[in-house]
């Protein structure tokens, strides 16, 4: 059984409360629906990344190749906060990963955070974060390009709070 401070980070990050004592699944995390939004940010993905003149291809991430001062940027898009395969799996360099999530799921990636020392590690060596809301705001961005990736991808962090997004 999983303890109770994990148990309440998913209940957060996935349902709502109907009434006290009483919760069920977010409209916006059935199954259908996150299928479709996974498919969305890849695709927002594959054009931004094209619209900055990068090859795109995908694989098990989308790639941008040359993207980062020469290498490709890999972008992993979930639905959900399993991020251990992910990382396991890797074969670049951890600046170069992006996982691309739901805002809803940033709370419970923290809670793991916190409580896994080793994911911790893992993820500082470099891992970015992107959300699914602020990757469709970078899509309709004129300001973004090339050279201003870094701070732009900067500006959406996970935290437990929903932040106001900055301007673009």
């Amino acid at each position: 059984t999983p303890d109770a401070s994990l148990l309440q980070a998913s209940l957060q990050s996935y349902a709502e409360e109907n009434e006290p004592g009483q919760c069920s699944l977010r409209e916006n995390d059935t199954a259908a629906t996150r299928r479709a939004d996974v498919a969305e940010i890849f695709q927002l993905l594959e054009e931004t990344g094209k619209k900055l003149g990068f090859t795109v291809r995908r694989e098990n991430a989308l790639i941008w190749e040359n993207a980062q001062d020469g290498k490709p940027l890999y972008f992993y898009v979930i639905a959900s906060s399993i991020l251990g395969r992910i990382i396991q799996a890797a074969q670049h360099r951890p600046e170069q990963g992006i996982i691309v999530l739901p805002g809803s799921r940033a709370g419970l990636v923290m809670h793991k955070r916190e409580r896994d020392p080793r994911l911790d590690y893992q993820l500082e060596g470099g891992w970015r974060f992107l959300k699914f809301r602020y990757v469709r705001r970078l899509a309709e961005s004129e300001r973004i390009s090339p050279e201003n990736l870094a701070s732009h991808f900067a500006l959406d962090p996970l935290s437990h709070e929903e932040a106001q997004l900055p301007l673009l």
